[in-house]
């Protein structure tokens, strides 16, 4: 009973360490507006300024 207790534990732990999601979903974090405006900007969607001017307004 204990090894299953700990196993479970130290599976958790691991997940909220790296970020793995078991789920299928993404990581747990970083997927914040600031985070989804970089990826936007990365792809080439908004241009630098735009990045500028949005990111100043998600700050405020």
């Amino acid at each position: 009973m204990m090894i299953v207790v700990a196993l479970l534990l130290g599976v958790a732990i691991y997940y909220l360490v790296t970020g793995d999601n078991p789920f299928g979903r993404g990581p747990v974090s970083g997927h914040g507006p600031e985070d989804k405006l970089k990826e936007r900007f990365v792809q080439g969607e908004i241009s630098e300024e735009e990045y500028l001017r949005m990111k100043e307004v998600l700050r405020k």
